[in-house]
């Protein structure tokens, strides 16, 4: 985990920029809302959120100043109570490698591709959750430090965010008329 304390100016300036682009993203997928605390709100259900920084690369081999805002998701109260489903599968092995060998035998190219903010593209919440802001976030927002953001999506760090990313990503693979076959719920047929 890096620090911006121990950075040089510069690196604490790309980082900064990280940070912008991260809350860009979580308002942009309709993540979040802003909440003024009023005194109703279930303790239990405020998580906090931490900055998580690290060094990646561009396309191009340059350094990337990465910051992604991440729920302190093992506090959820309803994970905790075992009230919340977190399961997500992945494709089996053997559905994978049966995969690879119709494609070799049928000449097909593959290829893979990753979901930029996929977590965020979950499906929406069926509960209430509010994320608190690391220190810093509420600044770089222009609002007060003690709002609060009422969760409308999964986000990063919660629990369920992985379930509900393959909920909404096979929701919208059936959308376009495509089964899942009934030994591997992972792959999906015409």
């Amino acid at each position: 985990q890096l620090n911006t304390k121990n950075m040089k100016p510069d690196e604490r300036a790309s980082f900064m920029s990280g940070k912008r682009d991260e809350l860009k993203e979580l308002f942009g997928n309709g993540v979040w809302e802003f909440h003024h605390p009023d005194g109703t709100e279930d303790q239990n259900r405020i998580l906090k959120a931490k900055w998580v920084l690290k060094w990646t690369k561009w396309e191009d081999g340059s350094p990337r100043a990465k910051a992604r805002l991440v729920l302190q998701g093992f506090n959820d109260p309803d994970a905790l109570d075992g009230k919340v489903k977190t399961s997500s599968p992945t494709v089996s092995r053997l559905g994978r490698l049966h995969c690879l060998q119709m494609a070799a035998t049928k000449g097909w190219r593959t290829w893979q591709a990753d979901v930029k903010t996929a977590f965020l593209q979950g499906r929406p919440q069926d509960r209430v959750l509010y994320a608190k802001l690391p220190k810093g976030a509420a600044e770089l927002l222009g609002c007060d430090p003690r709002t609060l953001m009422r969760l409308i999506k999964p986000m990063y760090g919660q629990v369920d965010a992985p379930r509900k990313w393959y909920l909404r990503a096979v929701q919208a693979l059936k959308s376009i008329g495509l089964q899942q076959h009934p030994l591997d719920p992972c792959i999906l047929l015409s």
